[in-house]
């Protein structure tokens, strides 16, 4: 296994109150997880307020091709 060499700010980070108790390994596993979950949250949300806007899902936008006839 390869040893890998963190700074102190990011081996305090499990210490954080939001990661209190998660090991390093749960860690590492942990953040990228939330961030992926976090923008797929915004993009979503982008996606609805779009919809609402324009009265069609983003697939109906793409298949009549808006941006293409303006």
């Amino acid at each position: 296994m390869t040893a890998l060499t963190l700074c102190e700010h990011t081996r305090q980070l499990p210490e954080s109150v939001a990661l209190a108790g998660k090991s390093t390994d749960e860690t590492v596993r942990y953040l990228p997880e939330t961030e992926y979950l976090r923008r797929f949250a915004r993009y979503r949300h982008t996606d609805v307020l779009l919809a609402r806007k324009y009265g069609m899902s983003f697939d109906e936008f793409v298949r009549n091709m808006v941006t293409r006839t303006s």
